[in-house]
């Protein structure tokens, strides 16, 4: 009993140390653009506590109407032993006429101690357009760069906080062709919230990798465009002191499902940075094949015994960080000691990129003579562009015994003939004809890579399973045409279903809004595949229902609109009765 009661006050003054850390406030407006007469929030957000009491008066903006009518929220997140904390005052906001209004900072007080609210800004407009800052563009490269160099830049996309994006952006390159681009791969964006002055941004960031093509200064260049749409409502709030969902659903009757939101908006921005191409310095040794990075070379022999005639593995390993595209095979000459043939090359990436990780190349060489022999030399040369010079390595000093045997190996054929060993060639056949003593025998070592007969060994399986899969593809497109796009939007539909189930049990009502529209517009595009789910509103669902009732309409457009409704409040429904709901109506629509 002792122990339990030690271990929770030590847990309480952890998680006490860790809330009293340092406090920031951080003020904003959210729409960030208002329509004139329809109403926002003025959020002021303390971070770093939950329980500490600010106190201040709500300053007079000419062209603003702020009501003292506030909501407190206090939030504690524990996570992995982090505690992370925050409380938030929200104000009623409304614009009374057209301009960009700054609210300045407010004196305030802190559990007695004195503090300060920064300023923020509002724009208001007439007819519903959106302010310039509502997309940034930001590029991140190196500064200089040596021609022929790969090196990752990032790319960053920010759309303001209170924006909802419609279908996505696609930034596209606009700067000089001195510098290349790999595609953007989605796969490797990562989001995140930062905070751009007073303003909330989602940050998109997509690492990329460039290359320098030409020498001088480079424009690393990117513009974007964007649909977006800003959640508002409708609604007859007067003073502030009606809830705006409450009065939505009053009016769901005779209240159109498209009027909820503002409609689409084009968006757009251009960023940028200069890159300086330098050429690579003279004096390039005549090993160096365009390889510049950091990178370190090694290399070793399968065995340091053998035979006459029976080949050995030689292993080269280059590792290090940059394009291990740029790295060729280095040459190996083998004299009159050792036969060489071209190696096979095989690269690992320790990134997404492929700037760092390690290739390999295997060679075969085989013995001519018996005795001590070395292993031929080998020269690998790449740029380092960190300090600018060539650098070269020299790999060498592998010593192998070679024993005799009843092979007699012709390093240098005269002339072809049956009684002296000989080369043999043919068309992307390459084999060394070995001639024993007693009795003749030929020997072939194993044959090189042949593009044209491994085509001739493909070619009747491709044929045969193309005469297979055709026939049976379109036999299943004449039964059911759309089955493919059915299953997919089946798929995306359950997914979100089984996430806002999730979500309802945790009782996390943003989340489970989040998850509740998708669901709907996946269930319905179910039962109508030609319809894109991205186009898909409550008044859609409902038409293909066929429902009348008004409580299962004010269900419907609660489902798809609930997350932009609680940003003015809870919702007074129980989140597992609209769970419920939300999976009768999936499987309604057609959802398995």
């Amino acid at each position: 009993m002792r122990t339990k009661t030690l271990l929770s006050f030590i847990l309480a003054l952890f998680m006490a140390a860790q809330v009293c850390h340092a406090v920031a406030i951080i003020s904003e407006v959210e729409p960030a653009d208002l329509r004139v007469g329809e109403y926002g929030r003025y959020v002021v957000t303390v971070n770093g506590t939950s329980t500490k009491e600010l106190v201040f008066e709500l300053p007079e903006v000419d062209g603003l109407i702020i009501l003292n009518q506030r909501s407190v929220s206090n939030k504690v997140n524990v996570i992995n032993g982090s505690v992370s904390s925050h409380v938030q005052y929200s104000f009623p906001i409304r614009a009374t006429r057209a301009g960009t209004f700054t609210i300045p900072e407010i004196r305030a007080t802190l559990d007695g101690e004195n503090v300060v609210i920064p300023s923020t800004r509002v724009n208001a407009n007439k007819d519903g357009s959106i302010s310039n800052d509502s997309m940034i563009v930001k590029v991140e490269a190196p500064e200089r760069m040596y021609l022929g160099q790969s090196a990752q830049a990032m790319l960053h996309l920010m759309v303001r906080s209170d924006l909802n994006i419609v279908g996505g952006a696609s930034p596209l390159k606009v700067g000089s062709d001195g510098i290349l681009q790999q595609p953007l791969d989605p796969k490797l964006a990562r989001n995140s919230k930062v905070i751009v002055g007073t303003t909330s941004y989602l940050d998109v960031s997509i690492p990329m990798l460039i290359s320098a093509s030409k020498s001088g200064t480079q424009k690393l260049e990117y513009a974007c465009e964007a649909q977006v749409r800003q959640p508002r409502r409708n609604s007859r709030v007067i003073g502030g002191l009606d809830d705006p969902l409450e009065e939505m659903m009053r009016n769901m009757t005779t209240m159109r499902m498209d009027d909820l939101s503002s409609p689409l908006v084009v968006i757009s921005a251009s960023g940028g940075t200069n890159i300086e191409v330098s050429p690579l310095p003279a004096g390039a040794p005549a090993s160096f094949d365009g390889a510049i990075g950091s990178f370190s070379a090694k290399r070793t022999i399968s065995d340091n015994q053998g035979k006459v005639g029976e080949p050995l593995e030689l292993t080269l390993t280059i590792e290090g960080e940059g394009d291990l595209r740029q790295i060729m095979a280095p040459k190996l000459d083998g004299g009159d000691d050792w036969r060489g043939y071209p190696p096979t090359e095989q690269a690992t990436h320790e990134d997404a990129l492929g700037l760092k990780g390690n290739k390999v190349f295997k060679y075969l060489i085989t013995p001519l003579r018996p005795g001590t022999l070395s292993v031929p030399p080998m020269r690998f040369c790449h740029f380092d562009p960190v300090n600018g010079r060539y650098v070269e390595s020299v790999l060498e000093g592998e010593r192998v015994e070679i024993e005799g045997s009843g092979i007699i190996a012709a390093a240098k054929p005269k002339a072809a003939n049956t009684e002296q060993p000989q080369i043999n060639k043919t068309d992307g056949l390459h084999s060394i004809s070995l001639l024993y003593a007693k009795p003749p025998y030929g020997a072939l070592l194993a044959p090189q890579k042949d593009k044209l007969f491994l085509f001739a060994q493909l070619l009747p399986a491709a044929l045969l399973a193309w005469g297979i899969i055709v026939p049976l593809r379109r036999k299943m497109a004449e039964k059911d045409p759309l089955a493919r796009m059915r299953r997919l939007r089946n798929k995306h539909a359950a997914a979100a279903l089984h996430k806002a189930l999730k979500s309802a049990r945790a009782n996390d009502a943003a989340s489970f809004f989040a998850f509740a529209r998708p669901c709907l517009r996946n269930a319905l595009a179910v039962a109508d595949p030609l319809r894109q789910p991205e186009t898909v509103s409550a008044a859609d669902v409902i038409r293909q229902l066929g429902e009348t009732d008004a409580e299962t309409r004010r269900t419907v457009n609660l489902l798809f609109n609930g997350q932009e409704a609680l940003r003015f409040g809870p919702v007074n429904q129980p989140l597992d009765e609209l769970a419920r709901e939300l999976s009768t109506i999936s499987v309604k629509l057609g959802v398995k």
